[in-house]
């Protein structure tokens, strides 16, 4: 996994994390193709269960 997506994650379940880094992690893993819930997977299971799906051209 890409490290800004592993420091996003991290940050986004982070709950000392300001809101405002929250949200900018949060649009960061929606752009690179996270869902809702793979986002709620995280907050309840942590991250290293996150379903990770990679695409090759």
């Amino acid at each position: 996994m890409n490290s800004y997506i592993e420091n996003a994650l991290e940050t986004y379940c982070d709950q000392s994390q300001t809101i405002i880094a929250r949200q900018i992690a949060y649009s960061a893993l929606t752009n690179a193709g996270f869902t809702d819930q793979d986002l709620q997977i995280a907050l309840e299971s942590g991250t290293d269960n996150v379903p990770i799906m990679l695409f090759q051209a």
